[in-house]
């Protein structure tokens, strides 16, 4: 799918244990093609589809930074069956105390 292959080569540092970004998006498409872009959707890497009503898909992306997560969301916004995207969750994750 050539989502991947653009999510895949976004150069992205790998996250330290304990950091990273996380956020949660919803998205809108037909009912009719919900459960096809929601499966296609968990099929990106760090993306995991939480439910699917009707047409709306929520979902929860994790990332080594902002951008990577904002990328993603640009690329499941530009599938053909997407006709919404919006994130509306968004938190940096700080590195433990380990003293």
């Amino acid at each position: 799918m050539a989502v991947d292959a653009g999510l895949a080569a976004s150069g992205a540092a790998e996250p330290q244990l304990g950091t990273g970004h996380i956020a949660s998006a919803v998205i809108s498409t037909h009912p009719a093609q919900a459960n096809a872009l929601a499966a296609r959707i968990a099929s990106l890497p760090e993306t995991e589809v939480h439910a699917v009503v009707g047409g709306r898909i929520v979902v929860v992306m994790e990332g080594a930074h902002a951008r990577a997560l904002a990328d993603r969301l640009d690329a499941i916004a530009a599938l053909p069956e997407t006709l919404a995207a919006a994130m509306v969750f968004e938190q940096a994750l700080e590195p433990m105390d380990r003293a």
